[in-house]
């Protein structure tokens, strides 16, 4: 019975002893991998994406001064600027899928915006009364 009551006692302190030893490892293991995780993050770009509809260059970044936009001229001056950055497409929709896939728009299919080319395939037929309309 002394040598139960030593086994339960011995295996209890070796349980304490590992239970601790555990503890102390993920709560290490818990802020190596915080540290790292912020490393991370810093080292990645942080990407701010600005579309401007019918802006031309009218803007101090790009050399212009009509107009003073304070907080765009400080952006620009922190980060990048791409001055000979053309639309693939004359309207918005299209040209915004272009710079984010890195695409055409026609090959990605985004190019059909204000267009009457889909309309047959859509089942929409252009009737002279919308025709009219449209045109007011």
């Amino acid at each position: 019975m002394q040598f139960f009551n030593k086994t339960v006692y011995l295996v209890m302190v070796i349980a304490c002893m590992v239970n601790t030893s555990c503890q102390n490892k993920e709560e290490e293991v818990k802020k190596e991998t915080k540290e790292n995780t912020i490393e991370k993050l810093s080292e990645r770009p942080n990407i701010l994406w600005l579309v401007t509809e019918d802006m031309g260059a009218y803007i101090p970044p790009f050399g212009d001064s009509t107009v003073v936009t304070p907080h765009l001229t400080k952006l620009a001056e922190e980060g990048v600027i791409y001055p000979n950055l053309y639309s693939t497409s004359g309207v918005c929709a299209p040209s915004r899928a272009a710079i984010a896939t890195g695409m055409y728009p026609s090959s990605i299919g985004a190019n059909h915006m204000r267009t009457n080319s889909y309309t047959k395939e859509r089942g929409f037929r252009l009737t002279k009364r919308f025709r009219l309309q449209k045109l007011k």
